[in-house]
C-alpha cells in the first residue's frame, strides 16, 4: 500500500509532541540540509546517528519498529512513541545519550558565532539552548552560564529570559537536583523582577543562610536589604544596613564591580532614610566611591540615578553652598534622565530640581521650580504613578504659597486637596502630614490662624501614629508660633 506525502504542518506539530522540545528548537536554529524532513527536525537526530556509531545502532532499530513509516521520497514520521522509545534506549546507554546533548551543543555554538548582536532574540535562545544541553555534561558549568544570562536579563527587565532559566531547573532536574540554593536564587531574582516581593524575600533569605560564598549570595543579600529597607519600622532598616554590609564587603572580596557599585547605593539611600549628620556624610562617602566605579564602569543609566542620589543627600546636610552644589548635580541627573529617555527618573529629578530651587529661594527660582513641579505631575499622571503624582501636587502646592498672588493660593488649595485624596488613596500617611504642614502655611498666608493650628494639629497626630518624633517636634514648635500669633 502506497503512502501519502506527509502535511508538512501536520509533521511539525507531531514532531513538537514527539521529540524533546530543545530537539526541535535545535533543528530549527541549526544549519542543516535543507530537505522537508531536516526543517521539520528529524535531520538532526539522523545526522547525530550518522556520526556516533551507538546513536546508529538504535537509530536503526527505531525504523524497523512499527512507530515509524517510511515515505516514498525517503523521509520518516514520527508516530506517539517514538520519543519516548527513542530516548529512554538512548538513557540506557547513558554515554550515547550525552553524545547527543554534546553533538546539540556543538550544533548550537556553530550557530550561535554567525550572530553577532549578542542581544537580538535569536542570540539570546541560542544561549540558553546551549546551556541547557551542557547541563548533562557539566552542571556547575552550566549553572554559571545561567548566573551570566540571568543577570543580564534581570538587568534589562526581560522577565520571559528569567522565566526560562526556572523551567530549565525542571526539565533538567535530573542533572539540578543537587544545585536547589541556586534554583531558589533564580525564582527569587524572577519573583523580585514581577514585583512579588514576599516571595522573593523568602527565596533570598534561604539563599543568604544556605548559600555559598559567592555572587549569588551577594546579589541575594542585597536585594533582601533592599526588600528590608523598604519597610517603615526601624528594626528592619537596622537589619537591611547589616546584610547590606556584609554583601557588600563579599563582592569586594569576588571584585565584582558592579555589584560593589549598586550595593554601595542602596546602602547609602538607606543610611539617608536612618539619619542623623553621622549617616548622611557616610552616605554621601558611599555615593562618590560609586561614582568613582561608574567612572571605570561606563553605566550611564546608574551614573543618573546616583547622582540623583548625590543631590539628595547633599540637600539633607544643609547649608547654601551645599543646595547649589545640588542643584548642578541634580540638573546633571536630569541631562542624562532626558537623553535616555527614562520619563520616570525625569519626573523624579524634576521634583527633586524644583525642591532645591524652592530651598534658595527668591521669586525666578520658585517660578522655574513651579514649572518643574509642574512637568513632574504631567508625567506622574502619564505613567500612572500617584505616589508621585501625589509628591508633585504637595510640591506644587508649597511653592504656589510662597509665590503668594491671590490666584495662586487659590491654585494651591485645589492642588493640596486633590494630593491629600490620592495620598489617602494609596494609604500613604506619611505624605498626608506633610500635606497638612502646607495647608497650615497656606492657611497662615490667607490669615487664617485657628486652621493653620488646626491643620498643624492633624499633622502632629500622624507623625505620632508614625513614631515620627522628629517631626513631631518641629511640628510643635510650629504650632507654638502659630498660637503666640492669636495672642498677640
Amino acid at each position: 500500500m502506497r503512502h501519502q506525502t506527509p502535511n508538512p504542518n501536520t509533521e511539525y506539530n507531531l514532531l513538537c509532541e514527539v521529540l524533546p522540545q530543545p530537539v526541535v528548537q535545535a533543528a530549527e536554529l541549526c544549519a542543516l540540509p535543507h530537505s522537508v524532513d531536516d526543517a521539520l527536525g528529524y535531520g538532526i537526530i539522523r545526522n547525530f546517528a550518522s556520526v556516533d556509531g551507538r546513536a546508529r545502532a538504535v537509530w536503526a532499530e527505531v525504523k524497523q519498529l512499527p512507530f515509524v513509516y517510511p515515505y516514498e521520497d525517503k523521509s520518516w514520521q514520527f508516530a506517539e512513541s517514538a520519543r519516548t522509545y527513542f530516548m529512554a534506549r538512548l538513557e540506557r546507554r547513558n554515554g550515547t545519550y550525552l553524545a547527543l546533548h554534546r553533538y546539540l551543543k556543538e550544533c548550537l555554538e556553530a550557530d550561535r558565532q554567525r550572530v553577532q548582536d549578542a542581544n537580538t532574540p535569536k542570540a539570546r535562545e541560542l544561549d540558553w539552548r546551549i546551556t541547557y544541553h551542557l547541563t548533562p555534561l557539566d552542571a556547575q558549568a552550566a549553572i554559571e552560564r545561567l548566573l551570566e544570562i540571568g543577570e543580564q536579563a534581570a538587568r534589562t527587565n526581560r522577565l520571559a529570559d528569567m522565566r526560562g532559566i526556572v523551567d530549565l531547573f525542571d526539565e533538567q532536574a535530573k542533572w539540578l537536583a543537587p544545585y536547589q540554593v541556586e534554583r531558589v536564587y533564580f525564582e527569587g531574582r524572577y519573583a523580585y523582577a514581577r514585583r512579588d516581593y514576599r516571595t522573593a524575600e523568602s527565596c533570598f533569605q534561604f539563599v543568604w543562610e544556605h548559600g555559598r560564598q559567592d555572587l549569588m549570595k551577594a546579589i541575594a543579600g542585597h536585594l533582601l536589604g533592599v526588600i528590608w529597607a523598604r519597610r517603615s519600622k526601624r528594626k528592619w532598616r537596622r537589619q537591611a544596613e547589616g546584610v547590606m554590609r556584609e554583601s557588600l564587603e563579599l563582592l569586594r572580596q569576588l571584585g565584582d564591580l558592579f555589584g560593589e557599585a549598586h550595593v554601595l547605593n542602596s546602602l547609602g539611600t538607606l543610611l539617608v532614610k536612618l539619619g542623623g549628620r553621622k549617616r548622611l556624610e557616610e552616605a554621601r562617602a558611599l555615593y562618590l566611591r560609586s561614582l568613582e566605579i561608574e567612572r571605570q564602569l561606563n553605566q550611564p543609566s546608574h551614573k543618573m540615578q546616583l547622582l540623583h542620589s548625590l543631590g539628595g543627600v547633599l540637600v539633607k546636610l544643609g547649608g547654601r553652598d551645599r543646595l547649589k552644589k545640588a542643584e548642578g548635580i541634580f540638573r546633571r541627573s536630569l541631562e542624562l534622565g532626558e537623553h535616555l529617555k527614562d520619563e520616570q527618573h525625569v519626573a523624579q529629578v524634576f521634583n527633586s530640581l524644583g525642591s532645591v530651587l524652592v530651598e534658595l529661594g527668591g521669586q525666578e527660582r520658585w517660578r522655574e521650580a513651579e514649572q518643574y513641579f509642574r512637568g513632574s505631575l504631567e508625567l506622574n499622571y502619564r505613567l500612572g504613578n500617584p505616589s508621585g503624582e501625589a509628591k508633585a501636587l504637595t510640591s506644587l502646592g508649597n511653592v504656589l504659597v510662597k509665590l503668594g498672588r491671590s490666584e495662586d493660593l487659590v491654585e494651591a488649595g485645589e492642588v493640596l486637596q486633590r494630593s491629600l485624596e490620592i495620598l489617602h488613596r494609596i494609604g500613604d500617611k506619611t505624605g498626608e502630614a506633610m500635606v497638612f504642614v502646607v495647608l497650615s502655611t497656606l492657611d497662615e498666608a490667607r490669615g487664617d490662624i485657628p486652621s493653620a493650628c488646626a491643620n498643624m494639629e492633624k499633622s502632629i497626630a500622624i507623625n505620632e501614629e508614625l513614631g515620627n518624633q522628629r517631626a513631631v517636634q518641629k511640628c510643635r514648635r510650629r504650632l507654638e508660633r502659630l498660637r503666640r500669633k492669636t495672642k498677640g
